[in-house]
């Protein structure tokens, strides 16, 4: 962390253990610094300041407008100028890898959207899937309508009950017969539900299948025997 007493100017060199980004440079300052009204909550959290800081890191990410309150915080360093500062050509050339990599990464999103969308329409056209309904519903009523169809021509002579919850969730129970993993690689393709572990939070997740015939956060099964 560095101390509030002086302003910082483009160029300056910065670093951050965040996201992994390590080192940086100041590329521009958005309105008048004011480091002497800095000040620390509880050790982490910060106010004051005025100015906002656009940064570009070596690994060629950006940070957009972050406020100096942050930027003088426990999780950033600021270099002084004889340990590390980057002229207009240094800048440049980082500009353009970051320019670079987004262009890339870009064209890899638009890829990835194509080949799913290729993905959901040969699973339309499937005539193996022919008998199923087909939409992208995610509260799991049309997931409940294609389970049964498709547990029925799986598993003839067991008796499936499928029921959808209030909240989104199918709930499939049978005696005898199949084993649970039989049935959930069925049952499996319909649930959209994943949790990030880097976030800590649950959220949906479409995928082909489930554009293709309908989803649902979450699909239980439960076997038990007669």
């Amino acid at each position: 962390m560095s101390d509030t007493a002086h302003t910082l100017e483009v160029g300056t060199m910065v670093s951050t253990p965040l996201y992994d980004r390590g080192r940086g440079y100041i590329t521009a300052i958005h309105g008048e610094q004011m480091p002497q009204t800095v000040k620390r909550i509880g050790g982490i959290m910060g106010t004051g300041g005025n100015a906002h800081f656009d940064i570009i890191f070596e690994i060629g990410a950006r940070s957009v407008r972050l406020p100096e309150c942050i930027i003088h915080g426990p999780q950033w360093k600021i270099y002084p100028k004889d340990a590390g500062f980057a002229e207009g050509w240094r800048l440049a050339e980082l500009e353009k890898l970051a320019s670079d990599l987004e262009a890339a990464q870009l064209a890899q999103e638009r890829e990835e959207e194509a080949a799913f969308a290729r993905a959901v329409e040969a699973l339309k056209a499937d005539p193996a899937y022919a008998d199923l309904e087909q939409g992208d519903a995610r509260d799991g009523a049309l997931a409940a309508k294609n389970i049964r169809k498709l547990l029925k021509a799986a598993f003839k002579t067991t008796k499936f009950s499928v029921r959808k919850s209030d909240y989104g969730s199918i709930y499939v129970r049978w005696s005898d017969g199949p084993s649970e993993d039989q049935v959930s690689e069925i049952t499996g393709r319909f649930k959209t539900g994943t949790f990030d572990h880097y976030s800590d939070c649950a959220r949906q997740e479409d995928t082909p299948w489930s554009k293709s015939f309908g989803g649902a956060e979450y699909v239980f099964t439960s076997r038990s025997e007669a």
